[in-house]
């Protein structure tokens, strides 16, 4: 059992060429200044969905945004 509790956000990218895609996360908001100054260092976004067993990055230079919000009613104790 985690002392943690379990939080999924949805991060929302918008790419250079206009088309919005919205991902789910298994990490909260709060991790959004690390994947962005980990994305400006390698130049590429992961995103991670241990839930899903997923992974998905995007080269940096192909995002003209990124939000990220927490997913509604997303934390369980584990």
């Amino acid at each position: 059992m985690s002392k943690y509790p379990k939080q999924r956000s949805n991060v929302t990218i918008t790419f250079s060429d206009g088309e919005v895609k919205t991902y789910t996360i298994s990490a909260g908001a709060s991790i959004a200044g690390y994947l962005m100054r980990d994305a400006s260092d390698t130049g590429i976004v992961t995103l991670r969905d241990d839930d899903a067993g997923t992974a998905t990055c995007i080269p940096l230079d192909r995002i003209r945004d990124v939000q990220f919000a927490p997913e509604q009613n997303n934390t369980t104790k584990e």
